[in-house]
């Protein structure tokens, strides 16, 4: 690539306005002397979290043009030399000094050999390094295993409830009737279609339709080409296959037989790879029975979506699927965090996590009412009596009948204030 048109894209930053920012609330450090790794799942958000930070150094006094800022995931950026970067920043500023200066690197892992690159940079330019990327696995085995000690991770998801109502300009503490009006429903469409950024303000057929999209590029690009599958097919039934199983127990071997079934020549441990790396990727997580072995080939294990917009196409309105909705989007709450395990043996507990030393066991439910409160609080009453559990809470989305009788023992929330806690 021209240094004059590298040269060119870095101005490009310097010259326009930084775009306006709703903040978020992870919190990095500016000047840790540690490399900064921001990971997520793509279009989370990380380029504007990106600019939150060129913000924020700005405020603090740092000249815009001591930070360079390139995402290679613009097309204008071809194969380059990474050392090409410095000589453009300097032909533009050639009275300039490298010592100190502020990278802020964007979906690095498109870039050759960028862990090498980074460590040597870190080591003899600057120690001021921001880069993002959208698979986990790229930085724990690659830059991770090079710089043990030298770098900060952070996960970034999509939008929380509390981040989601910013959007809106809702005040989460007015207390008013009209204000809780709002803040329930705009927790039925972050329920329906997620917490994605690009989605607010859109009609509903242009969301269905970007989150379809979505879907396809990350199979295509963080999946098939980023592993070099050899069948895109079988991938992306056993995708779908993820979907479709949202919140609920999740056997490899299971789907392993409905794909053989289906004529699909595949092993077992194939399709193990594939669920593993939707993880690595940041299109699920998963959630494992309590005092279970982990990472088992044959574990039977519940998978959540990293956001529930991925669910697009199952129907929201229905019992079962509301259900398992608002499951997900608080699993994937409470995992930012707690470590969360799940419970099904004699009794069904949805959560349960420690906090303090005190374990606390939680249901999720969209109504709690005459028909459903013994399925709901007997499993909690009863791990409470045998003490294996210290506090018990049920997380509920409609509003509870006046009358309704609950023990005192067991906390109950509404699902819009649980979420801003």
């Amino acid at each position: 690539m021209e240094l004059k048109s590298l040269a060119s894209i870095i101005a490009d930053f310097h010259e326009r306005e930084l775009p306006l920012i709703t903040k978020r609330d992870m919190a990095v450090p500016l000047q840790s002397g540690k490399v900064i790794t921001i990971t997520g799942p793509r279009r989370c958000g990380k380029t504007y979290y990106m600019y939150q930070i060129a913000k924020q150094l700005i405020d603090k006094g740092v000249s815009k043009d001591r930070i360079i800022y390139l995402n290679f995931e613009d097309e204008r950026i071809g194969e380059l030399n990474p050392d090409d970067i410095f000589s453009a920043y300097l032909l533009l500023y050639p009275k300039s000094s490298l010592k100190g200066i502020y990278l802020l690197f964007d979906e690095i892992q498109n870039l050759m050999n960028w862990e090498k690159f980074i460590m040597r940079v870190s080591d003899t330019i600057t120690d001021r390094i921001f880069i993002t990327g959208s698979n986990s696995e790229v930085f724990r085995d690659n830059l991770s295993s090079a710089m043990i000690g030298r770098i900060l991770n952070y996960e970034l998801s999509t939008l929380s409830y509390r981040e989601y109502l910013r959007f809106f300009n809702i005040d989460e503490h007015d207390k008013t009737m009209e204000n809780r009006i709002k803040l329930e429903t705009e927790l039925k469409g972050f329920i329906e279609f997620g917490g994605f950024p690009e989605l607010i303000g859109m009609e509903k057929s242009t969301k269905i339709k970007v989150l379809q999209e979505y879907f396809n590029v990350m199979i295509y690009r963080d999946l098939i080409e980023s592993y070099g599958l050899s069948n895109p097919n079988v991938t992306r039934q056993i995708m779908k296959k993820i979907i479709i199983s949202f919140a609920k127990e999740y056997s490899v071997n299971k789907v392993f037989n409905e794909l053989k079934s289906q004529g699909f020549k595949i092993s077992k441990k194939t399709v193990y790879g594939i669920v593993e790396k939707s993880k690595n990727i940041y299109f699920t997580d998963f959630l494992y029975q309590y005092k279970a072995k982990e990472n088992a080939l044959n574990e039977i294990r519940k998978i959540y979506l990293s956001d529930i917009g991925y669910a697009v196409g199952e129907m929201f309105g229905s019992d079962e699927i509301n259900g398992r909705k608002i499951e997900n989007v608080l699993f994937n709450h409470l995992k930012q965090k707690y470590r969360l395990n799940y419970l099904r043996n004699h009794y069904e507990i949805d959560f349960i996590f420690d906090e303090s030393g005190k374990k606390t066991g939680i249901q999720i439910t969209w109504a709690l009412n005459k028909e459903n409160i013994n399925r709901e609080t007997s499993s909690l009453l009863r791990l409470i009596e045998e003490k294996k559990i210290n506090k018990a809470e049920i997380v509920v989305m409609s509003k509870l009948p006046d009358k309704l009788l609950i023990d005192k023992r067991i906390k109950v929330f509404r699902f819009y204030d649980y979420l801003l806690i």
